[in-house]
């Protein structure tokens, strides 16, 4: 384990421990900028190297205050979230944009891509296209139409894109997905 000392004592030392997905929600970001800007403007003198080691441990106050404040309504995330995939599943044949979907629900977009990251593990558009894609699949399966009017029926406007996207999903072109057992 590391150790840092931050609380004036030399005698004094406490175990400095790293979560790999510690996300801090720092109230404000004004303290810990205007500290991490005096760290980079440090020199190398014995004077300067005691005065980053000071700016650092206050850093780490900061830091280590954020974290032991409650994370931020995480039921409001998962509500969001929730009410966010349930749209896309129901209207996923629709056109969609980030924006738009961002503001039908009255999030701003870069809330939204952060959602997706969190919860679906990808971008925004491509969550959309993974359940585009998936109701295609299940299309071109059980029905004998071409695949020009799947890749419409399933949100796709450009047959082209959504060939690209599937064969990029399913490693084969939809033509011989439907070819294959199922």
């Amino acid at each position: 384990a590391a150790w840092c000392r931050c609380d004036g004592h030399s005698g004094r030392a406490q175990p400095l421990t790293v979560e790999a997905s510690l996300e801090l929600q720092l109230a404000e970001r004004g303290p810990l900028t205007r500290t991490l800007d005096a760290i980079a403007a440090i020199g190398d003198g014995r004077a300067d190297q005691d005065a980053a080691r000071h700016l650092a441990c206050a850093c780490l106050r900061l830091l280590l205050g954020a974290a032991a404040q409650p994370a931020e309504d995480p039921g409001g995330a998962e509500a969001s979230w929730r009410r966010v995939r349930d749209h896309v599943i129901d209207h996923y044949q629709s056109p969609v944009t980030r924006a738009g979907m961002a503001s039908a629900f009255a999030i701003s977009p870069n809330y939204l891509s952060r959602l997706c990251r969190m919860r679906a593990g990808c971008s925004f558009i491509d969550f959309v296209n993974g359940v585009r894609l998936e109701r295609a699949a299940g299309m071109l399966r059980a029905m004998d139409v071409p695949v020009g009017e799947v890749a419409r029926a399933c949100g796709f406007s450009d047959a082209g894109y959504f060939i690209r996207r599937f064969r990029r999903a399913y490693g084969c072109t939809p033509g011989a997905f439907r070819r294959t057992p199922g």
